[in-house]
């Protein structure tokens, strides 16, 4: 059974975004009568490569996992991203920004708005120790490490813990 990684707000806003900037791609050849082609066609060219990258994104957040033969595998729609070994493997619930207004270093400041879910964070034993390998911020899972990011829900909570035992992480605070 297939279960989502990441919450349903991640990948919707994308493909709305993405949708957008499409009919902005379209909307000079029936709005603007009187400018050169040259300009329609570079504004749509530059509005449908945008449209093309946001369904791109929201295609990289609608990442699902499942548990087989003694593995978890986290699989988007071109291919596996990570496969763990169940048993090889530690679980940690911590809370994380997931997205956020403010410039990546600028953590502290208030005038922005941020939001932070709560995250099971799944490593492989080999990286649990190393602060560099910790997860600092949602939807993070990538290729390059041997760790796994699933939102907090009681029904992937439930999933989890029938494979792999939890334990509760550094939660940070709200801002």
């Amino acid at each position: 059974m297939k279960h989502r990684c990441y919450p349903k707000y991640t990948y919707i806003v994308n493909f709305v975004l993405s949708f957008f900037l499409l009919a902005l791609a379209v909307a000079p050849f029936y709005i603007w009568a009187n400018d050169p082609v040259l300009i329609k066609t570079m504004w749509s060219v530059v509005m449908l490569s945008l449209s093309v990258v946001t369904l791109i994104m929201a295609l990289r957040n609608m990442q699902y996992f499942y548990f087989a033969d003694g593995y978890l595998t986290v699989k988007w729609v071109f291919g596996v991203i990570v496969r763990l070994e169940v048993s090889n493997t530690v679980a940690r619930i911590e809370k994380l920004i997931t997205y956020s207004s403010r410039p990546r270093k600028a953590y502290l400041s208030k005038e922005n708005v941020s939001v932070y879910d709560t995250w099971i964070c799944i490593y492989d034993k080999s990286i649990r120790n190393r602060p560099e390998c910790r997860f600092i911020r949602g939807c993070s899972n990538s290729k390059k490490a041997k760790r796994i990011q699933i939102v907090c829900t009681e029904k992937n909570k439930e999933l989890v813990e029938r494979y792999i035992e939890i334990s509760m992480g550094k939660r940070f605070k709200r801002i």
